[in-house]
């Protein structure tokens, strides 16, 4: 009688081991069914960013089942791109174009996101005595890095005037040091963004041009490791699904986000209102539409390829980045369907 229980308890563990076996083994690429590490993502100070920490603080993140830890860095953004090449974060905001160049130097990224478009939130500021950019003509301009998103920027503003990169004097100014050099008649105008355009203004500077002038060519992106995308898309997806609803949370209750945002990023409350209102970031519909191949300004594929060919022109790339896995639309195309009626 014994043995004959020991036997039908036997069998029973033995089911029991086979079912979790089964579950463990059948347990999708995006890790359901056993313990996730969480998602580490850097990010700058900027407006654009920002609605992270909304995602963050209003649970937005865990409603949809993704762990998410964030990393600011103030300083330089060279620094979080080292953090991203060294594997220490899976994942970063970013400007397109140094997604571009993290792929040529050897660190692919999929953009999954477009976090915003700069407006008036990118400016070349200068000295009030100048009436336009026009005016810059043997005068000195900054900007960020040599064959950056800022030099990109501001050469295409001088073209815009008909000022031939020839035609002025150029040096690389951190944006933050912008209004110093201004201070010290170390520039004519540069290259900056908030907080550092309310220091300038406040001081008598003025805004000769904006990344409006040139649509479409500023624009700030989440990028992951490829092997994060491949591994675990739920995950991703749920980020993206968390910072599109935090983005409506800080439309419908902007005084309470800006409170939050400003002071997880380090800004002032009137810093953070300001930059809000000096980007757009697209939605849903916004995404879908800019992270597909059309004739559109603020088409992710033709900007990126822009960026390809200044850079190839320069000889700067080390490899040809391939924009067509560079930009990975599957999680807003999946959270597109989701929402479909």
């Amino acid at each position: 009688m014994k043995r004959g229980i020991a036997l039908v308890v036997g069998l029973f563990g033995v089911m029991v081991a086979g079912l979790i076996v089964w579950l463990v083994g059948s347990s999708d690429s995006s890790g359901v069914g056993r313990e996730r590490p969480p998602l580490r993502i850097a990010l700058g100070q900027w407006a654009g960013y920002a609605h992270a920490f909304v995602a963050q603080e209003k649970g937005l993140f865990a409603k949809h089942g993704v762990e998410v830890q964030l990393t600011l860095n103030q300083e330089h953004s060279s620094e979080f791109l080292n953090l991203y090449r060294r594997g220490q974060v899976d994942g970063l905001f970013l400007v397109l174009s140094d997604a571009v160049m993290l792929w040529s130097t050897g660190s692919p990224t999929r953009v999954v996101y477009i976090a915003d478009y700069s407006q008036s939130g990118d400016v070349i500021v200068g000295r009030p005595e100048l009436a336009s950019l026009a005016d810059l003509k043997n005068r000195t301009v900054a900007f960020e890095e040599v064959n950056s998103f800022s030099h990109i920027f501001v050469l295409q503003a001088l073209e815009r005037y008909g000022i031939d990169e020839s035609q002025v004097l150029m040096k690389v100014s951190p944006s933050d040091q912008v209004v110093a050099d201004l201070d010290q008649g170390l520039i004519d105008a540069g290259h900056t963004w908030q907080p550092a355009t309310s220091q300038a203004l406040a001081k008598g500077y003025k805004v000769l041009a904006s990344a409006r002038d040139v649509p479409g060519l500023i624009v700030d992106v989440l990028a992951f490791d490829p092997e994060i995308v491949a591994t675990r898309p739920d995950d991703v997806r749920a980020v993206v699904r968390a910072l599109l609803e935090a983005s409506d949370f800080v439309a419908a209750h902007r005084a309470e986000a800006v409170t939050l945002m400003a002071k997880a990023m380090g800004m002032s409350e009137a810093e953070m209102a300001s930059g809000l209102d000096e980007i757009w970031q697209p939605g849903l519909q916004g995404n879908r539409e800019a992270l597909a191949q059309s004739d559109s300004p603020f088409s992710l594929y033709n900007a990126a390829c822009a960026m390809v060919r200044f850079f190839l022109e320069r000889g700067q790339l080390r490899a040809i980045p391939d924009v067509n896995r560079m930009i990975d639309h599957s999680a807003v195309e999946s959270l597109a369907e989701i929402q479909r009626p």
